[in-house]
């Protein structure tokens, strides 16, 4: 396979070192002559070193670079607003101030006596044309023009890239603030490890960072020294002599002044240079092909029509609709806010924020903050869990999700809750919990103790994730299920009395106990067998499945059973089994079909794309 990186900036030389890894040979387009040390210093984040260890340079950035321990944020009184140090998270957590130069230098070094790599210096990019199966890369050199055909092209040459497709860029103006920022001689003040920087209210910020030193003289230490202002005031900084900048930090943080006047003794040498932020979004569509973005979007309209659709339905009966605000698009984080049951919620009064066992749905929960301030202002009380720290062991496969055999996705899945289990996280999806007046049912919420059962769902609730509810809600009784995943993939209570089921043994004792009547579903209604990449390729992704973490067996695909109830005589859900509603009928019961195209992809129905935020009645004990 043949892949072209174009622009050979540290994303580039990454990239092309790990494909080399890969046995796919690259070839690096680079417009200017050579790679000179240009640029300014930057703080390498662990998940960052992560990166650099895996492509094998760790080391070799260890010796040029600085170790940051930490960030601490100073008010002209001297107050310490931040101070925030990585050993709070992981005592083995640091960062790492670089010089781009440098860091550009060692991925350089790593790549000099790769075989399956060629440079092409001076080498200006005009055009990408998409041919299906290859790309062609047009361009010029030397005045000469030139075309060579790819297997796939990247592109890696800046926010500002002439290349990326029009459609690709949501928003592509000036950002207001920019910054001045200047290398200098090492300026030490306090801990040399740390971030150091300083705010006067909101209309001055600056920093120190440590910044290691460059390769042509590794004995020197440097530092970067920033200044954030408007993109309006760059002129006027620009013009303005080098003494009436360190007069306004004089005035401020003398100390610092002091370390700054010292290290700038050549005004010319540190002159600043100015940094203007384009504010382009960088959609993850860039390294897609046309047929995945197709894929893309498809999945994204035809799920947006399936839920305005379902709106429409619960509006004809009455029920008042509030739809969240969508923060992020699938373009630019490739998860989904549809499953709003799973981490939102509302018991009584109490509006819940809650956490899910999977760390890509870590963002999920700001699409539903505005309802949820709202639900605030009406009177509600909100409650929020501790943001979990998603942290998992190294013996542990990250791909798990890509299994298909079900005994091994599950006992690697099982090992992933037992280890923020031990850590003593704080974890529980909403929809782990169901609430029958009363008492709350939840699925399996010890992880060192596993079920002897076999089953598509994995566990969602942490030991100190169930007892968080409980001490919560106290009023109300809870009752573990001997199953895991979410509740409303296991039974649906229509009323009271009566309760929807694909599997009798999922029905609570309880329950039983109670004789309340059971509805069981036909077993055609079921996808058992097959995989989530197969049920959507069935549905015309013709195996250009953008979503790869998704990978797996389907987890909730009893889509009848997961039922948004109206009222006691009607209810919304997918109408894949036929004789459902002839069932419900004996009931009184009437049942509205809703199509969720995708529901295979998300795994979920009707109530796991809805939240209850208000119903009539008073809190019941229906089993007394």
């Amino acid at each position: 396979m043949k892949v072209a990186i174009i622009g050979a900036g540290t994303a580039g030389l990454a990239l092309a070192k790990m494909l080399i890894h890969q046995d796919i040979e690259v070839t690096l387009f680079e417009q200017a002559p050579t790679l000179d040390p240009v640029g300014a210093g930057l703080l390498l984040q662990p998940s960052g070193l992560a990166v650099l260890a895996h492509l094998g340079i760790l080391e070799e950035t260890q010796k040029l670079g600085a170790e940051v321990t930490g960030l601490t944020g100073q008010l002209p009184n001297q107050q310490r607003i931040v101070d925030s140090h990585y050993a709070q998270a992981d005592s083995r957590f640091f960062g790492i101030g670089i010089h781009r130069a440098t860091l550009c230098h060692v991925l350089t070094q790593s790549l000099a006596n790769e075989r399956q790599i060629t440079w092409r210096f001076q080498h200006e990019i005009t055009h990408l044309e998409d041919k299906g199966s290859q790309v062609i890369v047009k361009g010029h050199c030397n005045d000469q023009s030139f075309d060579e055909a790819f297997d796939a092209t990247i592109i890696a040459n800046g926010a500002r890239s002439r290349l990326r497709p029009a459609q690709w860029v949501k928003l592509d103006k000036p950002y207001p603030w920019g910054a001045a920022w200047t290398i200098v001689p090492d300026c030490i003040y306090g801990d040399p490890k740390i971030l150091h920087q300083f705010y006067d209210s909101t209309s001055m910020m600056m920093g120190v960072l440590p910044t290691g030193s460059l390769p042509s003289d590794p004995q020197k230490r440097l530092s970067s020294i920033f200044w954030s202002l408007p993109t309006g005031q760059f002129d006027t900084f620009a013009k303005a002599p080098y003494s009436a900048w360190l007069a306004k930090v004089q005035s401020r943080w003398s100390d610092l002044a002091t370390c700054l006047d010292a290290v700038f003794k050549d005004n010319q040498q540190h002159a600043f240079r100015i940094r203007h932020i384009k504010n382009t979004i960088q959609s993850l569509f860039d390294i897609f092909d046309a047929p995945t973005i197709d894929s893309l979007k498809t999945i994204h309209d035809e799920t947006n029509e399936d839920t305005n659709a379902l709106a429409k339905i619960c509006e004809a009966y009455g029920a008042e609709v509030v739809r969240p605000k969508l923060q992020y698009g699938i373009e630019s984080l490739l998860e989904h806010p549809l499953q709003c049951r799973d981490v939102f919620g509302k018991v009584g009064n109490t509006i819940i924020e809650a956490f899910a066992a999977s760390p890509n749905r870590r963002f999920e929960n700001f699409h539903y903050r505005d309802v949820m301030l709202d639900e605030f202002k009406e009177g509600s009380r909100v409650i929020s869990m501790p943001y979990p720290m998603y942290e998992y062991a190294d013996h542990i496969d990250k791909k798990y999700e890509h299994q298909e055999d079900l005994l091994t996705n599950n006992t690697i899945a099982h090992k992933e809750i037992v280890h923020l289990d031990d850590q003593r996280q704080i974890i529980g999806d909403t929809a782990g919990i169901y609430k029958c007046g009363k008492h709350i049912f939840h699925t399996h919420a010890n992880p060192q103790q596993k079920l002897d059962i076999v089953e598509h769902s994995r566990m969602c609730i942490t030991t100190n994730g169930i007892e968080w509810y409980r001490r919560e809600f106290p009023q109300h009784e809870f009752v573990s299920l001997n199953a895991y995943g979410h509740v409303d993939g296991k039974f649906a209570i229509l009323r009271p009395g009566l309760v929807l089921t694909w599997a009798e043994r999922y029905v609570p004792q309880i329950m039983k106990d109670h004789n309340w009547d059971i509805i069981l579903m036909e077993e055609s209604a079921n996808f058992d067998g097959k995989t989530i990449k197969e049920l959507c390729e069935e549905r015309g992704l013709n195996k250009k499945y953008p979503l790869e973490h998704l990978f797996g067996l389907s987890q909730e695909t009893r889509f009848d059973c997961n039922v948004l109830s109206l009222d006691e005589n009607t209810i919304i859900t997918s109408g894949y089994d036929k004789n459902l509603a002839d069932k419900l009928k004996k009931y009184n019961i009437e049942m509205i079909p809703w199509v969720n195209r995708w529901n295979v992809l998300f795994s979920g129905g009707a109530h796991c794309c809805s939240v209850d935020l208000e119903r009539e009645g008073k809190l019941v004990d229906y089993f007394s």
